[in-house]
């Protein structure tokens, strides 16, 4: 494959959202497709400004259903050859979105251990999964110092305490000399927060990636990593045979239709298992794909369905990353009480502008 391209001259802000502008003036560069993107740089040129790692929606690469008469395994295979796969999430680990989705990440598999009954986590788009935020990526953006920097050593009441435990355990256990050098990807805290009869799968389509993720959980048994598309995820490994656990989508949202493909993936994926946890992260970015991604949740009749909003700004004259989401389908009946405790102290921390808010709303189900 070629060389991958070389970091970006400007830092991204707040991660999924639009570029800075260069040095000297001048408009910033806008990323290609996407909400509000024009035409934009090359795929070979462009680095994805997105929350855990590439994905094939991220390549450059336009959705297409697996040809007729093929298997899906054998679909991922003819599309993912020749693909650029530029994104890094180097630049953007720890940020404001990854607090908070790895926070009801945390929450979700909390009330799984309730049962003694095996779970199995998987993660659609894994990443690498360990990052370390004094690399130059994390230093020339410094998106983390708004994300984890202001969380990790903060003065909590004692009820949001307890509840953030497991996610700052699973920071605290990269960095055992105090403060954060190193950050968790979701993969990592799903696997610090698993006990010994639990599984995780980590689906993961970029190539050098993948050989950074096998060698991180190598020789761990409870782990399987996955050289496959995301998307197809969805059905190749759906139902799992534990048939309980949660499924974590959060693919890149730098291309048109990604808020089409959540749809039609949990469509699919709840015809398949229609009793397991998902997870579904999007950035709040533009706000009219939003609304319309969230009506047509509604419209997918899919019974259950708890979407969790978290803004750090009003919304941006132009496209920027002012929040982010997470619908949960099929949440359980702690989750609301407790995510009721977590936002107000988390929307304390983290937001940089007012007016913003957290925000709770039951699309589907009581």
């Amino acid at each position: 494959p070629p060389p991958p391209p070389p970091p970006p001259p400007n830092h991204l802000r707040g991660g999924r959202g639009r570029a800075a502008a260069p040095p000297g003036g001048g408009a910033p560069p806008r990323p290609g497709g996407g909400a509000g993107g024009g035409p934009g740089p090359s795929a070979a040129d462009r680095v994805f400004a997105d929350g855990d790692r590439p994905g094939r929606a991220g390549t450059g690469i336009p959705f297409r259903r697996p040809p007729a008469g093929k298997s899906e395994l054998a679909a991922a295979a003819a599309l993912g050859q020749g693909l650029q796969l530029n994104y890094r999430h180097a630049y953007h680990a720890g940020n404001f979105a990854d607090v908070v989705k790895h926070v009801v990440l945390s929450r979700l598999i909390e009330y799984l251990k309730q049962k003694d009954k095996a779970f199995r986590v998987i993660d659609t788009h894994a990443g690498i999964s360990r990052y370390d935020l004094s690399s130059i990526e994390a230093q020339k953006t410094g998106e983390w110092q708004g994300g984890i920097g202001r969380l990790v050593d903060a003065a909590l009441d004692a009820p949001t305490a307890a509840l953030l435990a497991p996610y700052l355990e699973a920071v605290r256990s990269l960095n055992p000399e105090g403060g954060v050098k190193k950050y968790p990807g979701s993969p990592l805290v799903a696997r610090h927060l698993m006990r010994k009869q639990d599984r995780l799968s980590a689906v993961e389509l970029h190539p050098k990636d993948v050989v950074r993720l096998k060698a991180l959980f190598e020789g761990d048994f409870q782990t399987r990593v996955i050289e496959l598309d995301g998307w197809l995820a969805l059905g190749a490994h759906l139902p799992p045979k534990e048939k309980r656990g949660l499924v974590l989508v959060d693919p890149p949202f730098e291309e048109e239709g990604e808020f089409d493909r959540l749809v039609d993936g949990l469509q699919r994926a709840h015809r398949r298992w229609p009793g397991g946890i998902y997870a579904l992260w999007y950035p709040l970015k533009d706000r009219k794909a939003v609304a319309a991604f969230r009506a047509a949740l509604k419209r997918t009749g899919v019974p259950k369905l708890l979407d969790i909003g978290f803004e750090i700004r009003p919304a941006s004259a132009e496209p920027s990353l002012d929040g982010c989401g997470m619908v949960v389908v099929n949440p359980p009946f702690t989750l609301e009480g407790e995510l009721r405790t977590l936002l107000p102290a988390l929307h304390r921390l983290l937001a940089v502008e007012q007016p913003s808010r957290w925000m709770l709303d039951r699309l589907a189900g009581e």
